[in-house]
């Protein structure tokens, strides 16, 4: 029988996940585009209090502001929005940005916005990475990119795995936006890289069965994939709210 006031221990797993999600997204919404934010990460600061947050990006110069001002404003932030009794940022370089599929794919849609032509960006992406060591690499770019119909091309190379397990382990997937006179065109990229080169973004964090105490793992999935949909329509309002209140 659960005592009244006790949160049972799977519940308050599932709760840090929520309130992750929601940090993560509004660090990546705060953080200006430039900075090539390839993951954030966010863990229980020292003596459990508060959060420590990890900002893995290509540019950390812009991410820290001059003197370190967009972090202290950042960290400022995070404390009053979620309520944190401390809130740290740390920002880390990433080693090789080519071989990041969310870097990449920010950079291939920021040259489509440029006026690059699809085939030339997609292609030139597909070589860059190919070139930085990549098993095989995936770009699919979609949208009305020429004309008021909706189009996808897709430019591809190397050995790529779209399903099962070892997609899971070795695929890392990015995903990104260009904004042009025709509308709004999506950038989608996979790659593939060797075990060696693998990085902590893009792998699904498994929670243990027997932690949660759960004998039922397909209940402890399904709750999991709602508590996601669910932190992510929180977060997407946090975003929504602290953009109204800066204009």
């Amino acid at each position: 029988m659960q005592k009244k006031g006790i949160i049972p221990y799977s519940q308050r797993i599932l709760q840090d996940k929520t309130l992750e999600m929601q940090i993560e997204r509004f660090v990546k919404s705060e953080i200006p585009q430039p900075a090539g934010i390839a993951d954030v990460k966010v863990r229980p600061g020292k003596g459990g209090l508060g959060k420590s947050i990890w900002v893995f990006c290509e540019n950390p110069a812009i991410a820290i502001g001059k003197d370190g001002w967009r972090v202290k404003k950042l960290e400022k932030n995070l404390r009053e929005r979620f309520d944190l009794d401390k809130a740290k940022v740390s920002v880390k370089e990433m080693g090789n940005p080519d071989l990041n599929a969310e870097i990449v794919a920010n950079r291939t849609a920021a040259a489509i916005e440029r006026g690059v032509h699809v085939r030339r960006a997609g292609w030139s992406t597909v070589n860059r990475v190919m070139r930085a060591g990549a098993l095989g690499v995936s770009v699919r770019i979609s949208g009305k990119v020429y004309s008021t119909y909706s189009q996808s091309y897709r430019f591809a190379d190397g050995k790529l795995i779209h399903s099962g397990h070892i997609a899971k382990k070795y695929v890392e997937e990015g995903k990104a936006s260009a904004l042009v006179k025709t509308g709004k065109i999506g950038v989608k990229v996979k790659i593939a890289k060797p075990p060696h080169l693998l990085s902590s973004s893009g792998q699904e964090e498994r929670l243990s069965i027997k932690e949660l105490g759960i004998k039922n793992k397909a209940s402890v999935r399904g709750e999991l994939e709602r508590i996601k949909t669910q932190s992510k329509k929180l977060a997407e309002k946090t975003i929504k709210e602290t953009r109204r209140g800066k204009k």
